[in-house]
């Protein structure tokens, strides 16, 4: 979930372990994203916008029209910094990163409740 706060202000990018990609951005990147969307619960009605993309949905794949878009998206979007993290069970492994992404690992110790 993205929160409301001074943070995100200026737009908030998330991905999801399921893999929607969800971004909360001004009117103004709305408008011209060309994406479907809804307007934000939070501020001034209006003002900030929320899009949910399903990359992981057939539609997505490599080739297709929503590929494209997405990539026009991205473009739009610029660069971007995500927390990426993970948890497998029962091996240790890391996620594989496409040549073109810059990927740093940074190991964190969490604490989880039972």
């Amino acid at each position: 979930a993205l929160a409301a706060t001074a943070l995100d202000g200026g737009g908030s990018l998330a991905l999801t372990p399921r893999g929607d990609l969800l971004i909360v951005c001004s009117a103004r990147l709305y408008e011209s994203l060309g994406l479907a969307g809804l307007g934000s619960a939070h501020g001034v009605r209006g003002e900030r916008y929320c899009v949910r993309l399903r990359c992981l949905d057939p539609a997505f794949a490599p080739g297709g029209k929503a590929c494209a878009k997405l990539a026009r998206v991205a473009e739009r979007l610029g660069h971007a910094t995500l927390l990426l993290t993970w948890h497998l069970e029962g091996e240790a492994a890391a996620p594989a990163f496409p040549p073109e992404l810059r990927a740093t690992r940074c190991d964190l110790a969490a604490a989880s409740r039972r």
